[in-house]
């Protein structure tokens, strides 16, 4: 080998490198890009469930005060009796409750018998009347 087919190649090699590296930058900051976006989203997404988290508590607390204060007013002030007591129905019995809807369900009602459209028919034989 010639010092100028030595040094062709050497260019060539360092040529090929070069475009090699550039597209490898190219893809990598390609990649740190789509990274950095996501990375982006999720902590978008994380302050905004902190931000829920702030606000559902917040809420919390002012449902206890008002149930405090509700309390509170309740113990001070008794419910007024009721100027005639309402008939209170009759206890109903759970398991006998089911009973009589599992019976309903197993032995539905009988359907009223319909009137037969047609009248009866004999069936006679050629010759004999």
């Amino acid at each position: 080998m010639t010092a100028d087919q030595v040094l062709n190649l050497i260019t060539a090699l360092l040529a090929g490198a070069l475009v090699a590296g550039l597209g490898v930058f190219l893809w990598a900051r390609g990649q740190i890009k789509d990274l950095q976006a996501r990375i982006d989203k999720l902590n978008h997404a994380r302050q905004l469930a902190a931000e829920q988290v702030t606000q559902a508590r917040r809420q919390i607390e002012q449902i206890q005060r008002e149930n405090n204060v509700l309390k509170l007013a309740a113990k001070h002030h008794p419910p007024a009796a009721p100027a005639e007591p309402a008939a209170a129905p009759a206890p109903v019995d759970a398991a006998e409750a089911a009973r009589l809807y599992v019976e309903s369900k197993l032995r539905p009602a009988e359907p009223e018998p319909t009137p037969d459209p047609f009248a009866d028919t004999l069936v006679l034989r050629h010759g004999k009347v």
